[in-house]
Formats: C-alpha cells, structure tokens, sequence
C-alpha cells in the first residue's frame, strides 16, 4: 500500500520489523529494518537483492543510538545507490520534510511485531492495534 508522508512514517521505519519499498522516478528499493535481538539501540538495515523477497536482503546498514545516526556496513559504501536512497528518504523523514517524489510502500505487516495487517486502519497506518499503543 502506497503511503502519503505522514507523521508516523519515522516510527514506523525505526519500529522494529518493517518491510517498505522506495520508488523513485528511475528505480525502487525494498528495505527490511530490524532491531536486533536484545539491544533495542541497533537497527539493522537490509535491502532485498535476490529473487526470494523472504530471504534475499544484504545488511547495508545499522542506526545507532538513540539519535538512530546511520552507519553503512561492509557490504555498502556511501555511494551505494540503495544506501543514497535510504539515508536521503530517512534524513527527511526524520526531519519531518517531504519526501516527494519518492513513494513509500509498506508490505501489509505491522512495523512492529511484523503480523500480517488485516482492518483498513491497520492497514493504512502500517501498525496493528496493539502495537500502536506501544509506538
């Protein structure tokens, strides 16, 4: 589902378990971002690089810190065209500047838990009921 800039779209990208894509003018990106285990302080960022959209993401990326700065992985480097497009449309969100002409789609689970989403409502703000008291 294809999501209009809001206010919750920096909480949902730092929430834990979303799933998005980015598109732009010439190309998209589907992102994973996942808090790791037990450290609430790290995200993960991984973009999808395969044919399996379950299983084929390589980590680009963690946020640190409470302040969630960016720091690319091994696999990437600052000019990596997936990591440009996900440091420029975080930056912004973060900011609270739009973020046109990018679209953002998120996949239909909650940034949260990663359930799959099911009332209109969920769906719409990309977080289950639950969880959304949580945010």
């Amino acid at each position: 589902m294809h999501t209009e800039l809001s206010d919750n779209l920096f909480q949902f990208v730092t929430a834990g378990h979303a799933l998005f894509t980015l598109q732009g003018a010439v190309s998209r990106y589907t992102y994973r971002v996942s808090v790791k285990d037990g450290d609430s302080d790290t995200v993960f960022v991984s973009v999808l690089t395969g044919p399996d959209n379950g299983r084929d993401y390589t980590c680009i990326a963690r946020l640190l810190g409470p302040d969630r700065s960016v720091k690319p992985t091994r696999n990437a480097t600052p000019d990596t065209p997936s990591l440009k497009a996900f440091v420029w449309t975080f930056e912004r969100l973060r900011r609270g500047l739009p973020i046109a002409p990018v679209r953002f789609w998120h996949h239909g689970r909650c940034c949260r838990c990663g359930r799959v989403l099911t009332t209109p409502e969920s769906i719409a703000r990309g977080v289950g009921p639950e969880c959304a008291t949580k945010l």
